[in-house]
């Protein structure tokens, strides 16, 4: 029988590069929201807007990088599968 972790484990394999392409855009909109909130505010802090000038670069490098969401989501994914089965079979 496949749990839900399977089979998303299973699904997320098999459409890596979109999951990661989805995942690196969700995360760039939430910068630009949050940059976009910070520059609004009356008294911006100029520190907190180079930090995410800076981070929306990286977001814009780590589109080519599947192995982030290989070791953000899969392994601790698969971590949670092997701890479900050692836990089942005691």
């Amino acid at each position: 029988m496949t749990t839900y972790n399977e089979a998303l484990l299973k699904a997320i394999e098999g459409d890596l590069p979109d999951y990661h392409h989805k995942r690196m855009a969700q995360r760039q909109a939430e910068q630009s929201l949050a940059l976009a909130a910070e520059r609004a505010k009356s008294n911006p802090d100029v520190k907190r807007i180079e930090q995410l000038l800076a981070e929306m670069v990286q977001t814009e490098r780590d589109k080519r990088d599947l192995s982030i969401t290989e070791r953000e989501v899969l392994q601790p994914l698969r971590d949670m599968i092997a701890a479900e089965k050692e836990a089942q079979s005691t």
